[in-house]
């Protein structure tokens, strides 16, 4: 694997995020439902989304964690450890 350019070094303010607009898009943007880059995935290392771009906000969080205490314990299997 090649090294990065910029390895070693600080990161230029170019390619830094705004993170006070990160938050803000955080609790303003609303994903569009029919648009699916604005659906959150999921993958090894986590999510897979920003909320730059609509597709990891607040609405995207109370989707995964209000349904959590609801789901139906799963059913043990027949055996025993």
């Amino acid at each position: 694997m090649a090294l990065h350019p910029l390895a070693g070094h600080p990161a230029p303010k170019s390619i830094l995020p705004n993170i006070p607009r990160l938050i803000s898009d955080y609790y303003t943007r609303h994903p569009n439902l029919s648009d699916t880059t604005n659906l959150v995935s999921f993958g090894t290392s986590g999510h897979r989304g920003s909320s730059a771009k609509g597709s990891f906000n607040e609405a995207h969080i109370l989707a995964i964690g209000i349904p959590t205490p609801f789901r139906k314990r799963p059913t043990p299997p027949p055996w025993k450890y």
